[in-house]
């Protein structure tokens, strides 16, 4: 028995210690003394008394003798250390800091949310709009993304209220469906974004909507065998149309055969994937447009009709670049997609705020066509994307793409920009070899790589926004960790129960057994 009531004293006190410790964690992290901690406290002390009560010769020893001292000691210095462990969870559990230490920084904010949240004037107001007991996944991944977002700026402001408790206010800003986000900026309209339309993209695209003076408008050439942004199938435009309204861009199409001029709100053309030739009146009316401080992307492909490829290079003739027209094929096994020599892949860029984020990440162009021309007077032209010199061109088609005599050797520009300042305007250009470079099954989610941050940030360097072409919401997914019941008891068992009464058990024996091998002088 004498044993025993050692040894309930000995777990008595390392209760009480550790109980001790976890209290003070609460106490840090909540910075008051709430009911529940002073339990802890009572509990700690109690079990403190519990231990005097139960060894009072133990005490007394502590005092006398100094091999009682070390042999308490010992357990002592267990009981502190186990406490301070269980201080520092208490206080790591309840703190908001966190670490991304994925390596595509899965869980920060993307470079271009942090650059449009960070130049921010006044308050945005996101609100979530959730039943209490309803979604409660996407209410905790809301919850966790808009921390991010108020993180970055103390002008979000974020609140959760109860639809049905606040329906005047949710009727007011259009909120129909449960679950959904609102933003708020200034006197504008609310932007209203239900379940599935809540990630960082559409959060970061609401709120430059929001605070743009205005949108940016896509004059869409189409109708006429481009490519387009309505089609859902694997080579239509519709995801690429997505991430560009999501991106604050507005996109509405015209008929090359029918213009005769670019209207004035077209703050960029887009012609990408030319089937028919343009009539002289429509490369006349787009050259005009440019010539006067307008935006161009131009997305070309190979092996066109002669006269098709002869329009093409007709609009580009005043600038001194143009399209070769054959089909390029890249040698070089390390720089292809899929194992396709028709697919070059590009992870080195030449200069431009388009590619400043693109180094070392790989944007490829599938089926391309080269870009030649060093630019006329005053036109700076830039590439951006090259193939190795080993990758040659194709010029006529054929149906064996294996290098033969005639075929022009690389390396070859598949992607380039062309500039101009006149007149206090600035005229800018987009040329890319192929217009399969952001078709659906070029993007994300059906391809990886980084061929939507290219798109995007060739419209923002056209819209001007050079300050904002950033890499969008990453593309990666983590994948969960799905944890039974079971699996949640066992590891809460070995971190909570084990672990604490292995160490405990070891200091005891180390005690008793030094107890009992102290022979007195």
């Amino acid at each position: 028995m004498r044993h025993l009531d050692r040894t309930v004293a000995v777990a008595c006190l390392v209760a009480g210690v550790v109980l001790l410790f976890t209290a003070a964690g609460f106490v840090v992290v909540e910075r008051d003394l709430s009911s529940s901690v002073s339990y802890l406290l009572i509990a700690g002390v109690a079990l403190l008394i519990c231990y005097g009560l139960l060894a009072p010769k133990a005490v007394v020893q502590v005092a006398r003798s100094r091999q009682a001292r070390f042999g308490t000691l010992s357990v002592l210095v267990s009981a502190v250390v186990l406490g301070i462990l269980a201080m520092a969870n208490v206080v790591a559990s309840q703190s908001g800091l966190s670490v991304d230490l994925t390596r595509a920084r899965l869980y920060t904010l993307s470079p271009k949310s942090l650059a449009v949240v960070q130049q921010l004037g006044s308050d945005v107001t996101i609100t979530g709009f959730f039943r209490p007991g309803s979604n409660t996944a996407e209410r905790r991944d809301d919850a966790t993304l808009l921390a991010e977002y108020q993180k970055a700026s103390p002008h979000i402001k974020v609140r959760w209220l109860d639809p049905d408790t606040n329906q005047p206010l949710a009727n007011r800003l259009g909120v129909t469906i449960d679950g959904s986000l609102t933003v708020q900026y200034k006197t504008k309209p609310a932007i209203v974004l239900p379940l599935g339309s809540q990630t960082e993209s559409n959060i970061t695209g609401a709120i430059l909507k929001l605070e743009a003076a205005r949108t940016p408008l896509i004059c869409w050439a189409g109708g006429e065998g481009q490519r387009d942004l309505r089609d859902s199938g694997v080579t239509g435009y519709s995801q690429a149309s997505s991430d560009l309204t999501t991106d604050n861009f507005t996109t509405r199409e015209f008929v090359l055969a029918e213009t005769t001029s670019i209207a004035a709100d077209c703050d960029i053309v887009a012609v990408v994937g030319l089937q028919r030739a343009m009539p002289d009146a429509a490369v006349r009316a787009i050259q005009a447009y440019v010539d006067g401080g307008g935006r161009l992307i131009f997305a070309f492909d190979p092996w066109q009709d002669r006269n098709v490829q002869a329009s093409a290079n007709g609009l580009l003739q005043p600038y001194q670049v143009r399209f070769d027209g054959g089909l390029v094929i890249e040698t070089d096994p390390n720089l292809v997609a899929n194992n396709d020599a028709t697919a070059p892949a590009v992870s080195q860029y030449g200069g431009s705020p388009i590619t400043s984020d693109l180094n070392n990440r790989f944007t490829f162009y599938p089926q391309p066509t080269s870009i030649s021309g060093q630019g006329a007077t005053a036109v700076l032209v830039k590439p951006l994307a090259q193939t190795s010199t080993g990758a040659y061109e194709i010029v006529q088609p054929r149906d064996k793409l294996d290098r033969q005599g005639g075929d022009r050797g690389g390396p070859f520009t598949m992607m380039a920009t062309a500039e101009k300042a006149s007149g206090g305007k600035t005229m800018r250009m987009v040329l890319v070899g192929t217009s399969a470079f952001a078709e659906n099954r070029s993007l994300p989610p059906d391809a990886p790589g980084y061929n939507l941050q290219l798109l995007l940030g060739s419209f923002d360097w056209l819209a001007g926004n050079d300050a904002l072409i950033k890499l969008p919401a990453k593309q990666q997914v983590a994948e969960p960790l799905f944890l039974t019941t079971f699996d949640v008891v066992v590891i809460s068992a070995v971190t909570l129960l084990a672990v604490p009464l292995v160490v405990i058990g070891i200091g005891v024996l180390v005690w008793m057994r030094r107890r009992v091998s102290y022979v007195p002088a």
